[in-house]
């Protein structure tokens, strides 16, 4: 779904939808999010009772301390609403890891994660026509879940986490590629430092060398670059890595 917006009109987006703004030529616009304490807790509960995404979420939230169980439940609606609606996900799974259920934590994880691949297939074969940046933003956050040793005991097959997170985050990488504005995804150090961490840890030097060339480029002579750059020559026995390198 796209649409103009001229002067004078305005959008209102339901909390937890994927969207995204561009401006054409020179803009000046106004956006605003509304908190939970500017919300009117008797709207918030109507919206509870309808069924409504983002006042379960809201409410789950403010739950998550004192009532963990009723926040599990009012996610669990909240993420069946749509599949794409990965604040709830993230949260159920959240809500699951902290109770220690590991097994319904990895369930949630995949399902996230078919839902992420079948995006980034969509992003790759039609190109720009869904939120690029908001995606592979999400797809960075879940492979933090896939790497949890508990959630890879869970995964089928097991311990697989590794390998899906190090794919994940190499499509990651392809996605955001395609966004149509800059990448607000992988502009910090650490989120370039991140794949070059998987690829590392699954043993792929070729792999390591490009990314981490990649880092050295993007971030000259920045100390967190350079310390893995030294560790990575410090460990890896091949002469050839160390002057490529």
């Amino acid at each position: 779904m796209e649409c103009p917006q001229a002067v004078g009109d305005m959008v209102y987006v339901p909390g937890g939808w994927l969207h995204l703004t561009l401006n054409d030529g020179e803009v000046v616009g106004l956006g605003a999010q509304a908190g939970v304490r500017s919300i009117d807790q008797s709207a918030l509960q109507l919206g509870v009772e309808a069924g409504e995404h983002s006042a379960l979420l809201t409410i789950a939230q403010s739950l998550f301390e004192r009532e963990i169980t009723r926040a599990q439940e009012l996610l669990v609606t909240a993420a069946a609403w749509h599949p794409h609606e990965f604040p709830a996900h993230f949260s159920l799974i959240e809500t699951l890891i902290a109770q220690s259920l590991w097994n319904e934590a990895s369930v949630q994880v995949e399902l996230v994660e078919a839902t992420l691949l079948s995006l980034g297939a969509q992003a790759k074969a039609h190109g720009p026509g869904i939120p690029h940046p908001i995606v592979g933003t999400f797809m960075i956050h879940l492979t933090n879940y896939l790497q949890n040793p508990s959630i890879q005991s869970s995964l089928h097959p097991p311990n697989s986490g590794l390998a899906r997170a190090y794919a994940l985050i190499l499509l990651a990488d392809e996605v955001l590629s395609l966004a149509r504005t800059s990448n607000i995804a992988l502009d910090a150090v650490w989120k370039q430092l991140l794949p070059v961490t998987l690829a590392w840890e699954m043993k792929n030097i070729a792999d390591t060398k490009r990314l981490l060339k990649r880092c050295l480029f993007l971030y000259p002579g920045h100390s967190a670059c350079l310390q893995y750059q030294k560790y990575v020559q410090q460990m890896h026995p091949d002469k050839v890595v160390k002057q490529d390198l």
